[in-house]
């Protein structure tokens, strides 16, 4: 009996356990492993280049955006150099031909017009022969008179045939001329010409080639950690070979394998949990985003037991940037009951936001020239901003050689270590302004606007600039000359207080303009000269390359700031930044000789907070620490968004090197 009620107690033992295990199996029959993984980019060249400068370390922090590499490329470099000797001897060869074409022509007309007037001349005589004839034969009685020249006209006139016969040698002479004035007509305003086509063809490589050097430079594609920094400075680099990985900071995706049987229970779209095995309480929200189209042997690592061999497809889980997760790390999947959904919401990413320590740096140092971009001693660097992807300062100088339309980067450090042209324009001279316009590949450059020494104000000197900037390439998008529409505004606007301000000291139409900013569609101008009763000016213009016209424009005076140096007398606007609504100001007046006969500048660094309508002076750089007395002259003023600082150029003139100055805290 004891062994009948043994074997009963067994059976009921054995009948709850496997209804325990199906019931198990039945509301987590979906449920399987995975391995936390991350997204991993790898930097390399399909060329074989050398590395310039790595600007990351392994293990370190990124942003999207940050530049990981600069690459170098010397016969690419070459490339562009020989492509723009030959393009500036084809546009020099373009004008020879076109002059010599036009000379051409006009010697043709010139001969044209000779030959006209030989044979008109002779014609007339004639005529004039034939009416005195008339007149003579008129008076003699013996004589019948008859038309000699009916108005048919008479042939057998001697008179009549030799002005026939001059006529047509007129046309004779003319019409091969003619015909090779259009010839040249035709072959000077041809599409086709060779020249033409060749420096298309040249411009069109240029371009091509300056967006092969932007790709020398690597930027980050995601936020996150550098894994691994295989190459040095100067070394070489083949192709293909990996320079630098990048993967996110936590894992970002989990690759799991569900069994066989049972994956026809999930789908893409699902929501699930993960939820990590060694750390309680860690889990996150996840959707899976792919499932595996073929029947594959799962890792040895996510088999229960790792002799036997287990098969089912692979499933990819997107999880959560925001996750605790270590790489590598053996999680558990956990989707819903079947025929039900979690709907565990994705958390949005949270990034914390470290403060920038602090201080203030008042130390000048000089602007240092590389030898390698050629023959330029000194620059005078009269307006800066801070491009973030490369992590260069872009500096733009007073003059340049030739008046060329060049640019200069600039590293961190204070050195210039390349000049770039603007594509599209070939002259341009006295920049003094440059500012962002929507984003930092929108840049504005204003000329001054200003006079020569000698009083000229060639076309050069009048110009504003919009530029589009793809990487260290920059292109032409719009030009204006902005000193013949602020002229016609107030020609024609004699009665607003802009044209007042104009013309308060002087009536030659004398402007200066070295402060440019922009915001929401509009360009603000800040005014070196002239004042208005003793106050600098900075006039706003709206939608400026959508009018392009003095008529069209509306000029207004947005603000007159007293900017008075500590003798009393109003300083000119020299650069202008905005930021935070606190625009900072530059400011400039040159002194007068005194009884010692020296001269120099007295500046200043001013901070206006827009919205409460204050201005405070931060420096006077007349009696600046360390530096002799009047002798700076700030011209340029940028931001560098990654370092939190402030950056200001100072232009000592053509013989002089140029300064710059850090400045945090202010």
């Amino acid at each position: 009996m004891n062994r009948i009620n043994k074997l009963y107690i067994f059976w009921i033992l054995a009948v709850v356990a496997l209804f325990l295990i199906s019931r198990n199996f039945t509301q987590k029959n979906t449920d399987f492993y995975g391995i936390a993984e991350t997204r991993e980019i790898v930097v390399s060249s399909e060329s074989p280049v050398e590395v310039r400068e790595i600007h990351v370390v392994a293990g370190q922090k990124i942003k999207k955006g940050d530049l990981l590499v600069e690459l170098d490329k010397p016969e690419l470099d070459i490339k562009i150099n020989q492509t723009s000797h030959l393009l500036t001897e084809l546009k020099a060869q373009k004008g020879v031909d076109s002059q010599t074409l036009k000379a051409t022509i006009d010697e043709l007309k010139a001969e044209i017009a000779s030959k006209e007037s030989e044979i008109n001349y002779e014609i007339k005589q004639l005529q004039q022969q034939y009416l005195i004839n008339k007149k003579l034969t008129a008076k003699l009685k013996s004589i019948k008179q008859e038309n000699i020249v009916s108005e048919k006209g008479n042939l057998d006139n001697p008179f009549e045939l030799r002005i026939e016969s001059l006529k047509k040698e007129l046309v004779l002479a003319i019409t091969p001329m003619q015909i090779k004035i259009d010839m040249l007509k035709k072959e000077l305003h041809s599409p086709e010409n060779v020249n033409r086509i060749n420096t298309e063809r040249l411009e069109k490589k240029l371009v091509f080639l300056y967006k092969e050097k932007s790709k020398l430079y690597h930027f980050a594609q995601i936020d996150g950690i550098i894994g691994s920094v295989n190459f040095k400075d100067g070394e070489t680099v083949s192709p293909f070979s990996p320079i630098l990985t990048l993967h996110t900071k936590s894992p970002s995706f989990i690759k799991g394998f569900i069994h066989e049987n049972v994956y026809n229970q999930i789908a893409i779209g699902n929501n699930v949990q993960v939820t990590s095995l060694a750390a309680k309480g860690s889990s996150s929200a996840g959707q899976i985003v792919g499932v595996g189209s073929r029947i594959v042997e799962f890792p040895v690592r996510l088999r229960k037991n790792p002799d036997f061999q287990v098969w089912g497809r692979e499933v990819l889980v997107k999880i959560n940037d925001l996750n605790s997760f270590l790489l590598g790390e053996k999680v558990l999947i956990t989707t819903a009951e079947t025929g039900k959904d979690l709907n565990i919401p994705f958390l949005p990413k949270v990034e914390a936001i470290e403060a920038d320590r602090v201080e203030y740096v008042s130390s000048i140092k000089d602007i240092n020239i590389d030898k390698s971009i050629g023959s330029i001693k000194n620059i005078e660097a009269s307006g800066v901003v801070y491009l973030s992807d490369l992590k260069k300062y872009l500096v733009i100088s007073d003059e340049t050689k030739k008046k060329k339309p060049i640019l200069f980067l600039m590293d961190l450090q204070g050195n210039i270590i390349e000049k770039v042209k603007i594509q599209g324009i070939d002259k341009i001279d006295d920049l003094e302004a440059i500012c962002f316009g929507k984003d930092e590949n929108e840049i504005y450059i204003s000329c001054s606007q200003n006079r020569t020494k000698k009083g000229k104000l060639p076309e050069s000197r009048k110009l504003l600039l919009k530029v589009k900037r793809e990487r260290d390439f920059f292109k032409l998008e719009e030009k204006l000359n902005l000193y013949d529409c602020i002229k016609e505004f107030a020609k024609a606007n004699r009665k607003s207080k802009f044209s007042n301000f104009i013309y308060s000291e002087n009536s030659e139409f004398e402007i200066n303009i070295e402060g440019l900013f922009y915001k929401n569609n509009s360009l603000y101008f800040g005014f070196k000269k002239p004042f208005l009763e003793d106050k600098t000016v900075i006039a706003k213009i709206d939608n400026i390359f959508d009018k392009k016209s003095g008529d069209k424009l509306n000029i207004d005076i947005w603000k007159e700031l007293n900017l008075k140096d500590g003798s009393g007398q109003s300083a000119g606007i020299s650069d202008l930044y905005l930021r935070n609504g606190k625009l900072y100001i530059l400011s400039c007046r040159k002194l007068k000789k005194n009884k010692d006969g020296n001269k120099g500048n007295s500046c200043s660094l001013w901070s206006y907070n827009i919205a409460a309508d204050a201005l405070f002076r931060i420096i006077d750089f007349a009696n600046l620490k360390g530096q002799e007395k009047n002798t700076l002259k700030p011209e340029g003023i940028g931001y560098n968004k990654d370092k939190d600082e402030f950056i200001l150029t100072f232009d000592q003139g053509a013989s002089s090197s140029s300064k710059y100055m850090i400045l945090r805290g202010i």
